[in-house]
């Protein structure tokens, strides 16, 4: 990955890439599925406490809903979906995402609500179709920069994390959607200064 003013650019794996990680899992006794062509996959409620390297497998996922389970993170080969439009991780116990995150070039929508986020990946920053972030309920500390950067974003909530400060040109960048602000953030710490530049901005 190489940085720039700010703005990250990340190759999509190639294709020789996804062969060696189908092998490296086919040598790991890891099955290959008969219903590869799946486009949705829900395994929510599983008690899973790690990722399903079956999954990896499935390339053309476009829904992948693997909610309240307890996984602590996600594998690096997340990144080669990148047909993925939605990623529902929500009620985990996630306290990191991996950089690769950032391959999802599809992804509209993806919920990280109820999990133990401390920080969001710069990555994120390329995920240019994203329509729908849920980031509510972590433990995130600083307001991520890089939201403006996600153009095509529509609906957005932060509320019940750990903020202490929100930058100061965040509103003028989501006039129609930063109204989610100020209901529910019962756990925000937030200077009176910023709150108004803020609203004056929506």
């Amino acid at each position: 990955m190489r940085v720039d003013s700010r703005i990250y650019y990340l190759a999509a794996p190639t294709e020789q890439e996804r062969s060696d990680w189908m092998k490296a899992m086919m040598k790991e006794g890891v099955p290959l599925s008969q219903h590869m062509q799946d486009e949705e996959i829900d395994l929510s409620r599983q008690e899973l406490i790690e990722y399903p390297k079956h999954i990896l497998l499935k390339l053309n996922l476009k829904r992948i809903n693997i909610s309240e389970n307890e996984l602590k993170a996600l594998p690096d080969e997340i990144g080669a979906y990148n047909k993925l439009e939605v990623l529902n991780v929500s009620y985990n116990k996630l306290k990191v995402l991996p950089e690769s995150i950032g391959y999802l070039v599809s992804l509209r929508e993806l919920n990280l609500h109820k999990n133990q986020l401390v920080k969001l990946p710069s990555s994120i920053s390329v995920l240019t179709n994203l329509q729908l972030l849920w980031v509510s309920q972590n433990k995130l500390t600083e307001c991520p920069a890089f939201l403006p950067q996600l153009v095509n974003l529509q609906k957005l909530c932060l509320s019940y994390n750990q903020w202490s400060s929100i930058p100061d040109d965040l509103g003028a960048h989501f006039p129609t959607i930063f109204r989610f602000l100020l209901f529910f953030l019962h756990s925000l710490s937030i200077k009176r200064y910023d709150t108004r530049k803020l609203t004056r901005k929506m």
